[in-house]
């Protein structure tokens, strides 16, 4: 039954009706139709509210009906080099901003991106989208990006629409949430316009997705969706090549869920699964009315083909989790050929089983950590060989009273490749080992007005080789080092620091070793308006005992902030590199950037 009395309603329809023939007054005729809807999300959430809540919340609104906040910068750049060829544009500029419009209560953050024409690019990355959000609906419009679940919807950018929608329900134990999008998810790339590029033409690509769920409405932990998402090519988009051989356009279903529950109070088990139909080529006959299976039922939502493919893949995770310690179980398992449109990437075709635990010691002054997994490949023994891989790792760190911090990690890496097929003559067993070992420790000292401190990083990495016919093992050693001191005096907003690095390796009978200190200042004026920073670096290559280069580099930085909204920066580099293998060929790069940004 509606909460509010036929006096309550009638009083309300005459405020909104004061209220819009105020507007027209104040603002010359405000669209009486935008206002509506503007405020027709807050009276839709207002029922439960008194006529004076609701009266004082419109007035408040009307009052203030404009906030804005944000930031827009600009920024612009050179490069110049002498001795070789240029390895960027000569001048560049980047055009940013982050507005954050506040109307009538309604959140709109807008972001956008602007720069010029890069060689490596097709088009310049401009970008433009806009997010506005009110109490529990959040609405997307330009380019954006959602997250269903990793294995279907997961982070990919679109062009074109979506909302995200958790309207409260009257259940005492669950709450919905409802998402949804369209839009473009790859522009068309002619042929014409890859060539002479490290690229291939690909066909325009659309997507639409639904995500239907609850959620717990006292543990917001747990909760349980029902994913939907379709990608696919618009034939004709592009021209494709060769016969159209180059390129084909796909077309991809991927219906899946994902939940979490907490069984306990510190146990959490998570699950994601998702099936997968990718068609390869749209273009190709229908499949037989026999063989099409379920996604065959869908009608017009998707239409299996002969190139039509499906598989199914998981995610779980159960964890435990106690005032002082965790442990963790992860399982998860990749099909071949799993592909959902809606992600960038899958490495699929992977099976593996990891077990991590942690632990806090000595009242929160030590903790200790650890996993160990176990994974495997050619999940439908299609493949010519199967690799197996076991992966360890324990890490240990401790504050040793107030001023020194240490902390230590050992990793070992094992992997196993079987022949499968033994009519390949030309397979290998092989056998591959990699163990690393760090350490990494600081020491604050020194006075208030004097502070110092020193750290030491050390790493060690071994990787071992070993196959049915080699003799000796292909054996691989790694070593660096890393030592750096500060100084900051604080009466006079005045730092100084320096460091060494050493970067050793060796492999079947080569020994390489890169060294070479580094120095830097950095002081502040004016109340830390006016901040100055410069480093100067010179490392050494050699190999075999035998210089290969050297490189010289200088930075240095000026950032001023004018009065509480304004901040300006300079930034100039300079690269010198003499290449001793090649008669002591030298060249130079300088590169220099000048940003403004303005934030309200």
């Amino acid at each position: 039954m509606n909460p509010l009395s036929k006096e309550s309603k009638r009083r309300r329809a005459f405020l909104l009706q004061n209220l819009l023939d105020f507007c027209k007054i104040k603002w010359g005729g405000f669209p009486p139709l935008i206002f509506t809807l503007l405020l027709s999300v807050s009276f839709g959430q207002s029922q439960a509210q008194t006529v004076e809540d609701l009266k004082a919340d419109i007035e408040e609104r009307v009052s203030n009906p404009l906030q804005i906040n944000g930031n827009i910068g600009l920024t612009l750049g050179f490069y110049e080099s002498f001795g070789i060829a240029a390895r960027r544009d000569r001048y560049s500029y980047l055009l940013n901003g982050n507005l954050n419009p506040r109307l009538f209560g309604i959140d709109c953050p807008i972001n956008g991106n602007f720069s010029q024409l890069e060689a490596n690019f097709l088009q310049p990355f401009n970008q433009f989208g806009v997010s506005p959000q009110y109490k529990w609906a959040t609405g997307h419009l330009g380019y954006r990006n959602l997250t269903f679940s990793p294995l279907t919807l997961n982070g990919h950018t679109f062009l074109g629409a979506g909302v995200e929608l958790t309207p409260p329900t009257k259940s005492r134990y669950f709450d919905l949430r409802i998402s949804a999008m369209y839009g473009r998810l790859r522009r068309p790339v002619e042929p014409v316009d890859v060539i002479d590029r490290e690229a291939l033409p690909s066909y325009r690509r659309m997507g639409y997705g639904l995500k239907l769920g609850i959620v717990g409405k006292t543990k917001a932990v747990n909760y349980l969706d029902f994913i939907l998402f379709r990608g696919y090519d618009v034939i004709g988009s592009i021209e494709a090549p060769f016969g159209n051989d180059a390129v084909k356009p796909l077309d991809n279903l991927v219906l899946g869920v994902s939940g979490q529950y907490q069984l306990w109070k510190s146990l959490t088990f998570h699950a994601d699964w998702a099936s997968s139909a990718l068609t390869r080529d749209r273009r190709s006959e229908l499949a037989d009315s026999d063989n099409t299976g379920f996604y065959g039922k869908l009608g017009g939502l998707f239409t299996p083909r002969i190139s039509t493919q499906t598989n199914q893949s998981v995610k779980t995770s159960l964890e435990y989790q106690f005032s002082s310690y965790n442990i963790g179980l992860k399982y998860n398992r990749i099909a071949p050929d799993f592909t959902s449109l809606g992600s960038y990437f899958f490495q699929n075709d992977l099976e593996d089983v990891t077990v991590n635990a942690s632990a806090s010691l000595q009242q929160g002054k030590a903790m200790v950590s650890g996993s160990l997994g176990f994974q495997r490949n050619n999940l439908d023994n299609k493949l010519s060989n199967r690799s197996k891989r076991v992966i360890g790792s324990l890490n240990y760190s401790q504050n040793i009273g107030e001023k020194l911090n240490f902390n230590a990690s050992y990793s070992n890496y094992s992997s196993t490749l079987l022949v499968t097929k033994q009519e390949l003559s030309d397979s290998l067993n092989l056998f591959q080992v990699s163990t690393s070992y760090g350490v990494v420790t600081s020491y604050n000292f020194g006075t208030e007005e004097k502070k110092r401190s020193l750290s030491l990083n050390l790493n060690y990495q071994n990787a071992n080789a070993r196959d049915e016919y080699r003799i000796t093992d292909q054996n691989t050693d790694f070593y660096n080092a890393n030592l750096f001191y500060n100084v900051f005096y604080k009466k006079s907003n005045t730092g100084l620091n320096g460091a060494i690095n050493v970067t050793r390796s060796i492999t079947e009978g080569n020994e390489s070793l890169i060294i070479g200190p580094g120095v830097g200042a950095n002081k502040s004026y004016f109340d830390k308006k006016l901040r100055t920073r410069y480093f100067l670096s010179y490392r050494n290559s050699y190999l075999n005992g035998s210089s290969t280069f050297g490189v010289l580099q200088n930075r240095f930085s000026v950032d001023y902030s004018i009065l509480k909204h304004h901040r300006i920066n300079f930034t100039l580099s300079h690269l010198y590199k003499v290449d001793y293998l090649v008669s002591s060929k030298s060249y130079s790069e300088i590169q220099g950037l000048m940003g403004y940004q303005f934030s309200f």
